[in-house]
Parts: C-alpha cells; sequence; structure tokens
C-alpha cells in the first residue's frame, strides 16, 4: 500500500495535519513511530507541528525517535526546528534522558549537538542521562558524556550519583570509567540515611565491585561506612578481601563500640573466625584483640 499517497489524497480533501487520532496521537508523531520517512517529510513540509505532543502530553515526535533510534526521522524533525530538550510525561523525561536509558548513541550525539543539556535533573527522579545511561550500562554513552562535560558528582532524589547507579546495577565498566572521570569514591556527607558506593556494593556482596572501588582509593570515612553499612552480612568472600585490604578494617572490628556491631561480631566470631583462623586467613593476633573488646559486653 502507498501510505504517502494515501495520506497526500486525505490533506488534499481537508485533512488536519496536527489532528489528534484515536489514541491521542498525531500524524507526525506515527510517521515516527512506524520510522516512514518519506510520509514524515511531506508533513512536515505541510507545516506539522513537530513539537505536537499527545494528548495526555505523554509523547511526542522527538522523544519517540529518541526511545526506538529513528535517527533519520529525528534529523528530519530537529532540522525543522523541533526542540530537542522538552520533558514529557508525567515522569519529565527528556529525549536525551529516555535515549540514554536505550542505549542509542547516535540519538544522544544528535541531540547533544543541538543543544539538549547533558546534566538536566528536570525528570521526577532528578537523575542525569549519565546516571541513568551508568545504570543500564551503556558504557559508550557514558563516556561521550563525560567527554561533553557531564558532571559524574551530580546527584539525584536521595542523593544518588552516576557511580552509586553503577554499583547497584554492577555494572563495573561504568564503574571503572566514572572513578577515572573524577566521581567521589565516598560521599561528603556520609550518614546512615545516605547511601554511598561502599554501602551499595556490600549490601550486594559485589566482591569485583570493591575491587574496583578499592583500586580508586576505597572509602573517604570507612569507620563511618562500615557503621551502617550491613558488613556482618556480607559473603566470606568480601569479608576475606576487605581483612586482607585494610588494617583499618581491622581495627573496626576489634574496636568498635557500637551494640549492635557487637551483637552482630559476636555471630561473626562463632562462625566465620573459626574458619578464617584454620585456613590461615586471620591472624591470631587479632582474633584476640577482636575477643578482648568483646569482654563484659551483654549480647542480650
Amino acid at each position: 500500500m502507498d501510505y504517502l499517497l494515501s495520506l497526500k489524497k486525505m490533506i488534499l480533501e481537508g485533512f488536519d495535519v496536527n489532528c489528534q487520532l484515536p489514541g491521542g496521537f498525531t500524524p507526525i508523531y506515527l510517521c515516527c513511530y512506524h520510522n516512514s520517512i518519506k510520509c514524515l517529510e511531506y508533513l512536515i513540509g505541510r507545516g506539522a507541528d513537530v513539537n505536537s505532543r499527545n494528548i495526555e502530553g505523554r509523547s511526542s515526535p522527538v522523544y519517540i525517535c529518541a526511545k526506538l533510534g529513528r535517527e533519520t526521522c529525528l534529523d528530519l524533525l530537529l532540522q525543522a526546528g523541533a526542540s530537542p530538550d522538552i520533558p514529557i510525561g508525567f515522569e519529565l523525561e527528556t529525549p536525551l534522558w529516555i535515549a540514554s536509558s536505550f542505549g542509542h548513541l547516535n540519538i544522544c550525539k544528535k541531540l547533544v549537538e543541538r543543544g539538549s543539556d547533558i546534566n538536566s535533573t528536570v525528570n521526577i527522579y532528578n537523575n542525569t542521562p549519565l546516571a541513568v545511561s551508568s545504570y543500564y550500562g551503556h558504557y559508550s554513552i557514558a563516556k561521550y558524556l563525560l567527554e561533553k562535560g557531564s558532571d559524574p558528582n551530580l546527584r539525584g532524589a536521595f542523593g544518588i550519583t552516576p557511580l552509586d547507579f553503577a554499583c547497584s546495577n554492577g555494572k563495573w565498566d561504568c564503574m571503572e570509567l566514572l572513578l577515572k572521570s573524577g566521581s567521589l569514591v565516598s560521599h561528603q556527607d556520609t550518614s546512615s540515611k545516605e547511601e554511598s558506593p561502599f554501602k551499595i556494593l556490600i549490601d550486594r556482596n559485589d566482591l569485583t565491585g570493591l575491587k574496583i572501588l578499592f583500586k580508586f582509593g576505597g572509602v573517604r570515612d570507612i569507620h563511618t561506612e562500615l557503621k551502617y553499612s550491613t558488613i556482618f552480612k556480607c559473603s566470606y568472600e568480601v569479608s576475606n578481601f576487605l581483612f586482607n585490604w585494610s588494617p583499618v578494617y581491622q581495627d573496626f572490628w576489634s574496636t568498635s563500640n557500637h551494640r549492635f556491631q557487637k551483637r552482630e561480631l559476636r555471630r561473626a566470631v562463632e562462625t566465620a573466625f573459626p574458619i578464617l583462623y584454620l585456613r590461615k586467613e586471620l591472624p591470631k593476633e587479632l582474633i584476640l584483640k577482636i575477643l578482648e573488646n568483646l569482654k563484659g559486653v551483654d549480647f542480650l
């Protein structure tokens, strides 16, 4: 079927190029959705609104091109004056944000070249395109955004950074990229209510991620980080790595004054420590130091 011919006939008969069709979508939107380039060119030439949205405002031609990777359609829209940065829907996602989420590098480049804000946090989660690309492991997009000046330490909702996102989803290549680009290994204000790369990796029992993190310095304040993490629930492999990594970590176990920590520490002494000692992976002196710290403590 010749859709272009049918479209021309409809318009000659008085069809409104900007009408809302069933579902609330405009003809120009449907051309982008179905990648109908010739029909799109014709509609643009007939004055179709390149920034039109559906009735609920949840999508636009540029947005759907960014989501589905319609490069040629996006070029036509941008050349016709479409805005590269209009937030869409309840979530207020920008085209660059959604392209970063779905991994469309060329779309991201086209939008940035047209002035899209690489540090935009207008969406309801206040997350940048760099944050979402890091979460999904789109390394090439994260690298491109960083090269274009994206801030690796810009926080979103709840203080979450791009590095936190990469850690939370096990995207190790993005983790290393962000750390090389200046991401802070620890937040400046570590508290019990705030996540950090270290806490996230401990919660995930992510040994590979911890090795990458400690390769770039570990943590700013390990005593505070350990105090508010689920360190006592981590795997044998993770515990062993941390013991071997840092005297500071060993000192934490042997000098902790926090009641909860001491209670959990006793469980560790009764279970994991004998195994570590028998395998000669935990010094006897450290065990004695920890036991000394536990003297007279009520664990109930």
